[in-house]
């Protein structure tokens, strides 16, 4: 009786256990079950809501589903393609890597690249391939890939390519001198026209500090200036001489633009245009606006400015000579106008090197008419000078017998006491005029007699 109790009892312990632990794994596997859907829930939301275009493949490389992204993407519906072979939808004869791509992953390889893929239209699209082999128990599954649209980068990097090209193609082109300078005033880079400008190879100026190898020692503090100006963000316009690399000087008119990014300035182009020729062509017809063409004087405009600034900045001590070349229309009329002028050549010469030798100023403010202006001198000096240029026309008179030389002046002398320059040129204007009638007989007598010398 006891033993079928016992067994009894054992019977029913045996059921509970095993009730137990199918009770227990039960929730094990509702667990699992749960985590496996939350999973999957996981996985299909990320797979459904991706921005970029997946696609599942099997082993055979034939495409099991598609998300919307990869609809969108490529045009296809996920019900035109299931089944299908991706290469076959999606790549062309232009994407032969696409084979190449398949291939390695069927055979457990991961794949990154960038390429093209072909639309439902036919057209292409720049996409980044993400491709790996999907394992399960050390066994290939299948294949995941993942196409990423990079079509907006790709049109990016092209238009910086194409811009980085014109700018390189303006660079080396351009018929300016210009060179990079980075925030420290060293070369970056520099084109053709700059090596050709100044003499200097690319490689003998990167990294070298551009003060250093074109600016000449007398004009380093100005080149600083400039440096300095162009480095503070400024855009600088000069016009400086510059030195090549055999020494030699050129004009240039400099043109500094800071290079700013992001706010933040990264350097300066610096455009050289030589003005050697443009400078010449200036100070000649600055030198023609205010010069005698016939006798390299000073011009009546010059003289007339000349005492507009004595009158503004009220000098004193200043001295007048007005001169005048007497009998130049006998000799015009029975010579010609060549022999005049010659005369009129003669005169100025010797008017010029009394001036240089005295500090004084000389023009030519007529046909036969001239001044000197002695400025800051005594009223002896002035008398002495007027002494030597008459010393001087008679020297000349003595050592030649073909032309005869006569030249009436006229003094007049500010000092202290303030006059107008108008009319200290009018008092010495007078004082030539009455010296001339002085002479008028006298000379004429001379100048005839010349002149019959050499018509007969």
């Amino acid at each position: 009786m006891l033993h079928f109790i016992l067994y009894g009892i054992s019977i029913i312990l045996i059921s509970l256990l095993i009730n137990y632990f199918n009770i227990k794994e039960n929730k094990k596997l509702k667990k699992i079950n749960e985590e496996l859907k939350l999973q999957r829930t996981y996985f299909t939301e990320l797979f459904e809501n991706s921005q970029d275009a997946i696609v599942i493949l099997d082993n055979k490389n034939r495409i099991v589903n598609v998300n919307k992204s990869f609809e969108e993407l490529f045009q296809y519906k996920d019900h035109e393609v299931k089944g299908l072979f991706v290469d076959d939808i999606i790549a062309s004869c232009e994407t032969k890597d696409a084979f190449e791509i398949s291939e390695t992953v069927m055979q457990g390889g991961t794949v990154t690249a960038e390429t093209k893929r072909k639309r439902k239209d036919g057209g292409l699209v720049d996409v980044s391939v993400l491709a790996f082999p999907v394992i399960l128990n050390i066994n290939q599954i299948g294949i995941y890939a993942v196409y990423k649209d990079i079509s907006d980068r790709k049109r990016s990097e092209q238009a910086l390519e194409l811009q980085k090209t014109y700018f390189r193609k303006l660079f080396e082109s351009s018929p300016e001198a210009i060179c990079i300078i980075d925030t420290e005033d060293r070369f970056i880079d520099v084109n053709y026209a700059f090596e050709k400008l100044f003499g200097y190879s690319k490689d003998e100026l990167i990294n070298h500090y551009i003060n250093d190898r074109i600016v000449q020692d007398g004009a380093m503090h100005e080149a600083t200036n400039i440096s300095e100006e162009v480095m503070g963000g400024n855009v600088i316009e000069y016009e400086a001489v510059r030195m090549k690399k055999d020494g030699s000087l050129i004009e240039v008119c400099i043109l500094g633009y800071p290079i700013i990014f992001e706010n933040k300035q990264l350097g300066v182009f610096g455009i050289y245009r030589d003005i050697t020729e443009r400078k010449k062509i200036e100070r000649e017809l600055t030198y023609m606006s205010i010069h005698d063409g016939l006798t390299g004087l000073y011009n009546r405009i010059y003289f007339e400015n000349l005492l507009n600034k004595y009158d503004k900045e009220k000098h004193d001590n200043i001295g007048i000579i007005v001169c005048d070349v007497d009998g130049l229309k006998l000799v015009n009329d029975n010579l010609g106008h060549d022999f005049g002028d010659k005369l009129i050549i003669q005169a100025s010469k010797i008017i010029n090197a009394i001036c240089e030798k005295n500090n004084g100023i000389a023009a030519r403010i007529g046909g036969d008419e001239f001044t000197i202006i002695l400025n800051g001198c005594l009223k002896e000096e002035l008398e002495r000078v007027n002494k030597l240029l008459q010393e001087a026309i008679n020297e000349f008179n003595l050592d030649n017998s073909d032309l005869y030389l006569s030249i009436s002046t006229g003094t007049a002398y500010r000092g202290k006491e303030f006059k107008s320059m108008a009319e200290l040129f009018k008092k010495a204007d007078n004082n030539m005029y009455a010296y001339k009638v002085c002479r008028k007989d006298y000379n004429t007598e001379n100048i005839m007699r010349r002149i019959m010398k050499r018509v007969i």
